[in-house]
């Protein structure tokens, strides 16, 4: 009876105990939280004039990779992406699980050290990565820089543009495929277009329609891009049509679609050549930033919105572990012989 009944309040207490360390552990990950993201991840200008600044070369190269939300499988492929050594990365859209303070809170925490590289890092808005209550699109753009934008690396245009299934956040990347259609073609060797949800194009996969997804395929043709990256689908996936080569990937670390892989794509440009070759790796879960995810993402926000429950919580937790102090059974005396 007694074993029994040390076995039962051990259990409690060991459970109460976890769950104070845990709360303790939560505090401590966010009171350390670097505030910014890196300078050199995000849309800002700072960033983005890195390469601007750049002497003429003639050969590059630049990853892409798309829908990366994991607790681990990402750091796999960042580590792959350091040894390829790109001039520049992007990420096409869904790299937080939600659209939430707290998913953004620990992206940014991951970036410090484990996502950081030595290049920029530019990232596409993906459908996960806004909110229109918990992170609107203007909070992603104060955060990260300008969702819609253009920018020059080595005689090459880069398109980066929004496409959402919601028709009014897209307006801005019609606008600015159309007012590249009368640009001088000559003053760019090459056009590369960043998204996240692509025009359904790519028959090795079914992509979502949108109001926008037919005329961004048609004005993708009129300015000659000759490259259309996109993620959102979980795994890879690759067509041509008219001039552009379509290349959808979104194995960055979210779950994927039946026979899919991991992976990230590196892009070279040599010359008159392009080539594109993979960075596998294999799924990953680590349980240290599983445990960040939830503290900063789930059990902060929480708190903070419940702080008085929180509160009564606490104080209840330190009265079972003094009941259970009072109540641990004595040894029975030894009997006198």
């Amino acid at each position: 009876m007694i074993i029994a009944t040390r076995v039962g309040l051990t259990a409690v207490a060991g459970f109460v105990m976890l769950l104070l360390a845990f709360e303790l552990y939560a505090v401590i990950v966010d009171r350390t939280l670097t505030a910014g993201i890196p300078s050199l991840f995000g849309n800002t200008e700072a960033a983005r004039s890195v390469l601007t600044a750049q002497s003429p070369k003639d050969n590059y190269s630049f990853a892409i990779v798309g829908d990366t939300k994991s607790t681990g499988t990402f750091e796999g492929i960042i580590k792959g992406l350091r040894e390829q050594k790109p001039d520049f990365a992007v990420i096409l859209g869904d790299f937080v699980r939600n659209g939430t303070v707290g998913d953004h809170r620990y992206f940014r925490s991951e970036c410090q050290a484990d996502y950081a590289l030595d290049c920029p890092v530019l990232l596409v808005v993906g459908n996960h990565d806004v909110d229109r209550a918990a992170f609107p699109l203007a909070r992603f753009e104060a955060e990260y820089g300008p969702t819609v934008f253009t920018f020059e690396y080595q005689r090459s245009l880069f398109v980066v543009l929004r496409t959402l299934q919601d028709d009014d956040a897209n307006e801005a990347s019609l606008d600015l495929l159309r007012s590249l259609r009368d640009r001088d073609r000559s003053a760019h060797d090459r056009v590369f277009v960043f998204m996240h949800i692509a025009p359904p194009v790519v028959e090795a996969f079914k992509g979502r329609s949108y109001a926008a997804s037919g005329e961004i395929a048609t004005l993708l043709a009129e300015i000659g891009a000759d490259y259309a990256f996109a993620g959102d689908f979980h795994g890879y996936a690759r067509a041509t049509v008219g001039p552009t080569n379509y290349v959808v990937s979104g194995g960055g670390g979210a779950d994927l679609k039946e026979g899919q892989f991991h992976h990230a794509v590196v892009v070279s440009v040599e010359g008159d050549r392009i080539s594109e070759r993979f960075v596998h790796v294999a799924a990953e879960k680590h349980y240290e930033d599983a445990s960040r995810h939830i503290a900063l993402a789930r059990f902060l926000p929480w708190a903070k919105a419940n702080v008085a429950l929180v509160v009564l919580l606490n104080i209840l937790c330190v009265a079972s572990l003094a009941l259970i102090r009072r109540l641990w059974p004595s040894s029975p005396r030894a009997q006198p012989s």
